[in-house]
């Protein structure tokens, strides 16, 4: 009886498209999962925002909301599962921030989870069923630069509608900068 030896595959190896054509039948699961990828991308069921300016709200009225410039359309009657990602610099670490989803509609179901960094070791976690929330904003920001907010969850949409990122500063006329490639994820799974 012989042995056939297997091909090893490697974190970092090429395998081109004729290639692909080409893989062996014990390579079936490779196979499985570049049509699995070939389906996700092909059928546009994820796409990848990501913010290409900074974005500076230092509104003289303290807690006023701005657009970020991230958003994403939702059609009505479909439910989509969305990760968010700003990066913010802050005028000063005494200088809060508050970053929230906004809609012009009211969905039939969205609930979204929200981090913001508070100090170097503690960030604030707001729970949220509805647009604009949490409705102030933390008390500080744990440094001056390279600070994170995130926001997940899912909304189901009741009409079509444009979804935003939108961010405000504890303090009237105090900056806080959402930075360039902060990014948002949404993918439609219903």
């Amino acid at each position: 009886m012989s042995i056939t030896q297997i091909p090893t595959r490697q974190i970092g190896d090429v395998i081109t498209c004729t290639d692909v054509n080409t893989l062996m039948s014990n390579d079936n699961d490779l196979q499985s999962q570049l049509s699995s990828l070939k389906n996700t991308v092909d059928n546009n069921l994820f796409s990848l925002i990501v913010l290409q300016n900074d974005v500076v709200n230092n509104n003289a009225v303290a807690n006023t909301l701005m657009d970020t410039g991230l958003q994403f359309e939702v059609t009505a009657g479909e439910t989509y599962a969305f990760y968010v990602c700003c990066i913010y610099d802050a005028a000063a670490t005494t200088t809060g921030a508050r970053f929230v989803l906004s809609g012009a509609q009211t969905p039939t179901f969205v609930g979204y989870m929200g981090t913001t960094s508070l100090t170097t070791t503690t960030q604030t976690i707001t729970y949220a069923n509805a647009f604009n929330l949490p409705s102030a904003c933390n008390a500080s920001s744990a440094y001056t630069t390279n600070n994170i907010a995130t926001i997940e969850g899912i909304i189901r949409a009741a009409a079509n509608d444009t979804i935003k990122v939108r961010f405000a500063s504890e303090v009237a006329s105090s900056a806080i900068t959402c930075k360039a490639g902060s990014y948002m994820t949404v993918r439609r799974v219903l």
